[in-house]
Order: structure tokens, then sequence, then C-alpha cells
């Protein structure tokens, strides 16, 4: 056996010299009685050279005082050893970091002899320990400082969430997120799917970004675009999930897809033909105006060349016409000319077309409409083969066109008048067309009249007397005719019937009334929101600026209606605001009076020419109205019923002041109310 060969006093001696960390025999004074390899590598010095030492020489000066300290209660017997992490100071002057052991060695009558130290070197531990501190510290300073919303939940629950998260939510502080369930916050319409994503991260399955809606604390709801990681926190499993807000950009998405929605409304419905085409003539796209007017259909006619379908006696003319646009000759054209329909006759066509160009500013085809006016045409060729007042006529087809003397009788109609306002051309003849404008109409028309004579031509919108009684929308572009050769001065009329233009532009002028008041309006108590609030109290802090006229301002707010909606319910909680907001209005007794909803369950009252006594009575008269309704809270602290808070403040706004003053103003007057047990009035 190896005890047979060997001392004791040989294992020691091995175990010392051999040892894969420092030992060394130290005297009580401090001074180094024997060091083994490990020891004298760490340190740089050879052991001749630290036996020629203390270990207070080569101890970093800022760890010296807590080995000496724990050396002494060591050698009064306090301690049986102890251990500490400590600096040694290398031959070359860096910094050992080792992490020492020491025990005191005893004679028989248990007098200290010397001390036994280990010293295991854990610089490259500190350094790690160092730089990762470093990254951590750096990591979090990141997610601190991130413009994104940074959360990390653990089984299901918040366990951290940067200021940002905290900001998007609305939160008051961190307070109110940390230890919430993280699916309280996400739209119900997205739970199932938010818990499968955490099923699948939880195996260890990456999941892709999801959009999808949050539930601020304001009740609000808000688009997220949402990124998800498992990572380890806290020495926990844990799922850090980046949240981007992309409301505005959703917002912006629904209003291009309206409007694109419309357009392509517009492009499939219009009655002119909508074209493209690419720099050698052929057609990239045809709406549906395109087969009603040709005869072709669209799917037929892409990719062919737009000359294919011109009328052989006008296709050297149009192509000519193109040419010189693909060339950058000119920006754009118009042209009329006869197309080829598919039962082998034409009609005739009003191409307006002008350059299609790239990004990059270059010419890559044409774009245009194209309108039949084959009926014009057919019509010009009538009014050629009559009379010369009629060729001059020909330029101006369209609906309806008349013909006046420069009192306004009616010299010819064209036959379109029978379809348009029910009259035969008999009836009208001679009379004056005065007499069937609409009795509102009849001062727009004479001052375009008096534009006509100035200036040779004009636009008259009016409404127009039908044989049926009832008035007709015409828009009437009219121009003066000078015949030389009568002397005679006389008007054209070209009218169309614009009655489902004005109708749409009532609608939509009526409809966009309803929105802006809709937009002022808070949708649960019926009452302005918050936005009316800010409108109003610029308007009247303006008007008080200028009469120098008193303006006050209450705020109030439900006693604790946290604890009521506990309670009831957030069903019930609607009912309570909506009952308030209702007594409230029904206890104002000025119309300019404004109540608005401020947020929450918080109201405030707008008082022009109000002074701080006439605020106070009026808060008095709601605080009172709302306690003598004795709506049952069972969470309340005062009263068995609700009560509010009210505070009131009134000034004289100037330049030097903003409206914001009064707001701050009340609202210290609602904290005091608060402050002095609820179910007051106070004022600041």
């Amino acid at each position: 056996m190896i005890m047979n060969n060997f001392s004791i006093n040989d294992f020691f001696i091995n175990a010392f010299n051999f040892s894969a960390i420092g030992m060394a025999i130290v005297s009580l004074d401090g001074k180094w009685l024997m060091v083994n390899p490990a020891l004298s590598n760490s340190l740089g010095y050879s052991q001749e050279e630290l036996k020629q030492m203390t270990f207070q020489n080569i101890t970093h000066p800022d760890d010296l005082e807590l080995d000496l300290s724990n050396l002494k209660k060591l050698l009064k017997g306090e301690i049986d050893y102890y251990e500490i992490v400590k600096r040694y100071i290398h031959k070359n002057g860096c910094i050992v970091w080792g992490l020492l052991s020491v025990s005191l060695a005893k004679d028989n009558q248990n007098n200290p002899l010397y001390t036994i130290a280990q010293i295991q070197d854990i610089t490259q531990r500190k350094r790690m320990e160092k730089e990762f501190n470093q990254n951590e510290d750096c990591y979090r300073a990141l997610i601190e400082s991130s413009p994104n919303a940074i959360v990390v939940h653990q089984e299901g629950k918040i366990a951290y969430a940067n200021p940002k998260f905290s900001s998007l939510l609305k939160a008051t502080s961190d307070d109110d997120i940390i230890g919430q369930h993280i699916i309280k916050y996400i739209h119900k319409d997205y739970h199932e799917i938010v818990k499968e994503r955490i099923e699948l991260l939880e195996q260890n399955i990456p999941v892709g970004v999801l959009e999808q809606k949050y539930v601020l604390f304001d009740g609000s709801v808000i688009d997220v675009e949402v990124i998800a990681t498992p990572i380890v926190y806290m020495d926990k499993p844990a799922f850090q999930v980046i949240i981007h807000d992309i409301t505005k950009r959703k917002e912006i998405e629904r209003k291009l897809n309206q409007s694109q929605e419309q357009y392509r409304s517009v492009v499939e419905n219009v009655k002119e033909v909508i074209f493209q085409t690419d720099s050698e003539g052929q057609w990239t796209f045809l709406n549906p105006a395109w087969e009603k007017i040709t005869g072709y259909t669209i799917d037929e006619s892409m990719g062919h060349y737009f000359y294919d379908y011109v009328y052989e006696e006008d296709r050297e003319q149009y192509i000519e016409q193109f040419q010189s646009l693909i060339q950058g000759k000119q920006e754009y054209f118009r042209v009329e000319v006869r197309y080829l329909t598919k039962e082998k006759g034409y009609c005739w066509i009003e191409v307006y077309t002008r350059i299609a160009l790239n990004n990059q500013g270059e010419i890559i085809g044409t774009l245009g409409t194209s309108n039949d006016i084959t009926k014009r045409k057919e019509y010009e060729e009538e009014l050629k083969a009559s009379e010369e007042r009629f060729r001059l006529l020909a330029e101006y087809s369209s609906d309806l066109i008349t013909l006046h003397d420069v009192n306004s009788h009616f010299i010819y109609i064209s036959p379109a008048c029978k379809e348009i306002l029910q009259y035969d051309e008999a009836e009208l003849v001679g009379k004056d067309a005065s007499l069937f404008v609409h009795p509102d109409d009849q001062n727009i028309v004479a001052e375009k009249l008096q534009t006509l004579f100035d200036t040779g031509y004009t636009v008259i919108p009016y409404r127009f007397r039908g044989k049926d009684g009832e008035y007709i929308w015409l828009e009437c572009a009219c121009k003066l005719l000078d015949e030389s050769h009568s002397g005679e001065q006389k008007l054209i009329a070209v009218s169309r019937n614009i009655n489902e233009r004005k109708l749409s532009e009532q609608k939509l002028q009526e409809a966009n009334e309803i929105l802006q008041r809709l937009s002022t309006i808070d949708g649960l108590t019926g009452v302005s929101n918050r936005r009316a609030f800010d409108e109003r109290m610029e308007l009247e802090w303006n008007r008080g600026r200028r009469n120098s006229s008193s303006l006050s301002l209450i705020m109030l707010d439900i006693d604790y209606f946290k604890a009521y909606n506990d309670t009831y319910g957030h069903q019930g909680g609607d009912g309570c605001l909506q009952q308030i907001a209702s007594v409230i209005k029904e206890t104002l007794g000025r119309s300019t009076d404004l109540l608005c909803r401020y947020g929450g369950e918080e109201f405030c009252v707008i008082l022009p020419d109000t002074k701080e006594v006439g605020a106070k009575i009026v808060g008095e008269k709601i605080r009172y109205s709302i306690e003598k309704l004795k709506i049952p809270h069972a969470g309340s602290k005062i009263l068995p019923w609700v009560t509010i808070s009210v505070g009131t403040a009134s000034i004289i706004p100037t330049v030097y002041t903003s409206y914001m003053d009064l707001v701050s103003k009340a609202d210290k007057a609602l904290y005091k109310a608060k402050n002095e047990g609820r179910n007051c009035v106070q004022s600041y």
C-alpha cells in the first residue's frame, strides 16, 4: 500500500506542492513561511521572494483592513476560519483576484502557531463577471430607453415592463402592471391565438410576428405588432415580448384601402373609358366602360395595340399624336377619332391622353380617358345641315342646348328638353327663362348673367322648374354670341342635369355635420367629450381675455368609483356614469354652460362669465343633486350611496396665462376636496 512507502508528512508535502490552487503557511504577523508553486505562479513572485515578504505587502490597500479584521477575530477565537474575496498585487503591478480561505493551526496547549491559507485565483472569473455586469447594464439601459414597449412575463404574469410599455398602456405606474396577467391587456378576440403561441414557445418552436389589439387602462383599443421570444429571467423560464404600436399605420392602411375601394368603384362605374398603354401602344388597363362602348371584352383587348381598334381613316393621325407623346414632344393631347365596334360599325370617341412616368421620371407609356361622343357627333352633323346658328352650336353639343336673346327669351331648345324638363319645344320658345328659375336662385343667376355680358362666358348652377312643378338642378355653361350679319347678341347655353350630384353634395354635407357632432360627443354618456372640452375652453378663454370677464371651471370625480366597478361590474359603472351625467345636465341652468366627460369617472363643467362664488354655488347644487339620487354604493367609505368630490376654480384670462392654468387650479381644488373627506366642494 502507498502508506507503507510514504509518511503522512510526505503526503502533506505532495498535496501542498502539487495543489492546483495556491496554498501557504503564514506566521501570525503575516509573513509567508511556506508557499506552494501554484501561489507563486499566480502572484508572479518566486517562492524565495515571497518568504521575504508579508501578505500585507502584496494585499490591495482597499482590502487589507477586511483581511486583518478577520485575522484578529480568528486569533481571538471568535471564529474558526474565515473566507473572503480579496485583491493581491502581482509582481508586474496588475491585480490578482483571490478567493482566500484561512484557518488557524494550534499546539497541544491550544496556542496559535501559524495560519494555513488557501488562495484560489479567480481573476478570470471576476473579469467575466465584470463583462457580464457591463453587458447586463448595457442591455437594461437599452431596454429602459427603447422606443418599443418591452415586457417579460413568467407563467402568464408580468415580471418586468419597461417605461414605454407602461406609457403605451396609459398606466400611472409600473405597480399597476407588475404581477398582472398579460392576457388582461390583450383584446378578447386574440386570447386563443396568444395562448397557442405561448404553448409553441414553451416547446421552443419559433413564432412569427403577430398583429393584434391591446386594451389600455382607459378602455381604448390600439393596434400593435408583437414579437415574442423565450428567455431566462431571474433564473426562471420567461417570455420577452416586444410591442410596437401600429395604430397610426393601421389607420392609414384602412384609409388607403377605403380610398382604393372608392377609386375602384369610380373607375368601374364611370361612363368614360379609363385606359393605360405601354410605350408601344399595347393596352395594359381598361375599365368596364370599354366593353359597353365598343362591345369588345377587356380580356380579348388586353395586350393588343390601341390603333388596331381605330377606324382606318383616323389611324394615322392618332398614331402620330401617340408617337409625339412617347418621344416627349408634348405631355398630353386631345383628339376625336372613330373606334371600331364589335358589331362591325364604329363610334366616335373623344380621347384625352397624357404620358405616364415611372419613379425615375422616365416615360413608360400613356394613360387617359375616352368618352363616347357618338350622339354628340350625330347632332353636330344635324346642326351643320341646319341654319347658320346651328353650325355655331356644334362645339357645345351636350345634354340640353338652348339659344336665347339678350332678355333671356328662348329662341331655340334642343330635343333633350323633353327628357330633362318634360316640356315640348313649342311650350318654351318665346318665353322668359327667368320665370322658371327658383326664387332663391334669382340673385345668383342675375349676377352670373352680368359676368356673362362682361366676360363673354360664365357657368351658372341653378334650379329650373320642370313641367311637373318640381325643380331640377342644372349646371348651365353660357357663351355670348355676336351675330355679325344681324348685329344682334345671343346667348347659347349648354345645360346638364346635376340633380344627383347636388343630392350627393347635400348628403355629404349632412354626413360631415353628423360626424363633426359625433367627434365631440362622449359615446357612453352622450355629453361633450375631451376634444369638445379643449375646443370650448380655447374659445371661452379667448372671449374672456377680450372682455376681461371671469371664467370658472368645475372638476368633479365620483368617490370610490373603482370600488363601485369592483362591486357592480363595469356595466353597472357605465350605468352610474350615465345617470350622473344626466343629472348634472339637468342641474345646469344656462345654455352657455358646458358639461364634458374629462376622462374615466371625472367630469368638467365650463362656466363662462361666472365668478368664484357662482362656481361654488353651482358645484354644491351638482353635489347635492348626485347625493339625492342615492345610487347604492356598497363600496363607499363615506355613505352607502354614490357621492362626488367637487373642485372649483375661477380666473380672468390674460395674455400671460392659458386655460391649462385654470384646469390646474380646478384639479388642485378637486384634490383638496378628496383630502377633506370627499363628498364636498372646495375651491382653489
